[in-house]
């Protein structure tokens, strides 16, 4: 567990970085123009219409499925920064936005303190698990970045090594986060937005 949050403490740089592109995601959703926000929230509608068809409040099969979906994601995130980082900061870009989007159109139908509650009851601890798994992709692309053009570091740490790692990090640190998250979005997020 300590080298678990060792290894995080070590990314913190890269964590804060993920973070700003997330909340950089989110302004770009709150203040997409009427004619991108359409588009993109035509999209994202129908996407959340899919999803909404699965989403039980108060059910634990709902819970297990955002357990489920949310760790893949996190592991995608990770896994995508092995194309030379870029896919996990564009990635966790995209997360911000459709949480401005979301936001935004929660917001105007609902009130802005509905939209707040939605989200963030349970969004702070997935948006915690996800910036995470973005700042180690960012950190494995960074990696292959460096063997590709054979710029040295100091650390000479195997790109197997530091996988097995960063994945024994995340699954320690990530699956209780988006665990805590899975049960709010079930259980809490219904009852204090009160769309359900």
């Amino acid at each position: 567990m300590s080298k678990a949050y060792e290894t995080i403490r070590s990314r913190l740089w890269l964590i804060l970085l993920a973070t700003f592109l997330f909340v950089y995601g989110i302004h770009v959703g709150l203040t997409a123009s009427p004619v991108e926000e359409a588009s993109a929230s035509a999209k994202l509608i129908e996407v959340i219409k899919e999803l909404a068809k699965l989403y039980k409040p108060y059910s634990l099969s709902t819970m297990v499925f955002l357990l489920v979906k949310n760790s893949l994601t996190m592991y995608l995130i990770y896994f995508a920064g092995i194309m030379l980082a870029f896919p996990s900061a564009i990635v966790v870009i995209l997360n911000g936005f459709v949480v401005g989007v979301v936001g935004k159109i929660l917001a105007e139908e609902h009130g802005a303190s509905t939209a707040f509650l939605s989200l963030a009851t349970h969004g702070v601890f997935e948006v915690a698990a996800l910036v995470i798994a973005a700042a180690f992709g960012l950190n494995l692309g960074l990696c292959v970045l460096k063997r590709v053009f054979k710029i040295s570091s100091r650390a000479k740490v195997s790109l197997r090594d530091l996988i097995k790692l960063d994945l024994a990090s995340l699954t320690v640190v990530g699956i209780p986060l988006l665990a805590i998250a899975a049960f709010m979005e079930t259980f809490v997020t219904p009852m204090v937005s009160g769309l359900y």
